[in-house]
């Protein structure tokens, strides 16, 4: 296993995967590259094969993988082979981001993750600029997508030929941009003792330069974690009460949006108007909970199935990820957004606040887009049920019983002289 740990080439073939699987507009034209989350799933089962520690449950990580795989085994009996390629899919992905954990710790996905959305940012900021104001970037070859979106593809930047004034990034939608980019943004502040204001000031532009109104509520969120997110917060109640205000007006901009539009004077401004579009979608998802909900009724403890799902399908059920994933594999279904539930709230170096704000924007995020096919979500949910401090705790185990070890090698030489 020290192989794959410390192997150049298997680290370099898992970022790709990872990029291509979370989000990438890549994702909607080929999905063949499925396939490619074989690797990972196969050294995840290597792992779990080999290392007894994989099979401990007292660690949260284990229990999750075990609770998942159940929840995909179960269902798949009991749905007799039907969506059969859906389930399959379903538990490589859940391998693959097991083995991720495995092999990395979290501090380093975290670096790798913020460079990469630096640099993709930085060239989308590029990008956006020369597609709205010149023609240069006309010579891009052109791509439809399985859903028949037409894309100017530059792998690293790409935009939706339809709506070149909404940033997309490198994904499919700019959505999910705006969604990578708030991850970015709370990794930056949560992961850093000092977060990088160039780095804040950047991520930030470009979520605006993605146009969506999901997006601005989660920037406003992450910008009220910013002055919250440390235990010693200065002025201590004031600031947490102004901070509360502040969380309760932006979900009531957030539930009354249309209506503020509707009456005052920005209803007439193009720039608004394309949110209250994007505000209609956004209804529709809520439209999606309900119905998903029901789905989950005809059959609680081991749910419709995929293929019941599917062919019953309305509004845009998959996007809310947590109860489609309910409405898929009753009870257990829930499992993925108690997983996320448990891991916010055993975060140790954060205050109640900035838990409840994380808990906030991590459930609208898996809630906006469909997550259960976001690789890297998979590999955030065991991150987080294994949890970030604990992590650290054993890598400092670890160095201290080196140190012991080493220590008593010296004395043991010494003992010879």
């Amino acid at each position: 296993m020290e192989f794959f740990k410390n192997s150049k080439i298997i680290a370099f073939i898992l970022f790709c995967i990872v990029v291509f699987r979370s989000g990438h507009a890549f994702q909607t034209m080929f999905p063949t590259l499925t396939i490619t989350l074989y690797i990972p799933a196969i050294i995840g089962m290597l792992f779990i094969l080999s290392d007894r520690d994989c099979l401990n449950l007292r660690k949260p990580q284990n229990v999750a993988l075990g609770v998942f795989a159940l929840m995909v085994v179960t269902t798949a009996i009991v749905d007799m082979g039907s969506g059969i390629n859906y389930y399959i899919q379903l538990i490589t992905t859940i391998l693959a981001a097991y083995c991720i954990v495995c092999l990395y710790p979290f501090k380093k996905i975290t670096e790798y993750y913020l460079k990469l959305m630096t640099v993709v940012s930085i060239i989308a900021l590029i990008g956006y600029i020369l597609v709205n104001n010149t023609s240069v970037l006309e010579i891009l070859p052109k791509m439809k997508n399985i859903n028949d979106v037409k894309y100017g593809v530059g792998i690293i930047f790409n935009y939706i030929v339809d709506i070149p004034d909404r940033n997309c990034g490198m994904f499919w939608e700019p959505g999910l941009f705006a969604t990578h980019l708030t991850c970015a943004i709370v990794f930056e502040m949560m992961t850093k003792k000092k977060a990088s204001a160039l780095r804040l000031i950047l991520f930030s532009v470009c979520i605006f330069t993605a146009n969506s109104s999901a997006g601005f509520v989660l920037w406003f969120l992450c910008m009220v974690l910013f002055f919250v997110r440390k235990k010693n917060v200065v002025l201590g109640h004031l600031k947490t009460i102004f901070s509360f205000v502040l969380l309760i007006a932006a979900i009531g901009l957030i539930l009354n949006f249309d209506t503020i539009l509707a009456k005052t004077a920005l209803g007439e401004n193009e720039y608004f108007i394309k949110l209250s579009s994007d505000s209609i979608s956004d209804s529709s998802r809520n439209n999606a909970i309900s119905h998903n909900l029901k789905m989950f009724m005809t059959d609680p403890v081991f749910g419709a199935g995929y293929a019941t799902v599917m062919k019953n399908i309305a509004h845009v059920a998959d996007t809310s990820t947590s109860t489609f994933l309910m409405s898929i594999f009753g009870v257990l279904g829930m499992s993925y957004t108690v997983f996320i539930v448990y891991g916010v709230l055993k975060i140790k170096n954060a205050n109640f606040l900035s838990k409840i704000l994380l808990l906030v924007i991590m459930i609208v995020i898996v809630n906006k887009e469909p997550h259960h096919q976001i690789f890297f979500t998979w590999i955030l949910i065991f991150y987080l049920s294994k949890g970030f401090d604990d992590e650290k705790i054993e890598i400092e185990e670890k160095e201290k019983f080196k140190v012991i070890d080493g220590e008593k090698h010296g004395i043991k030489k010494l003992s010879k002289r």
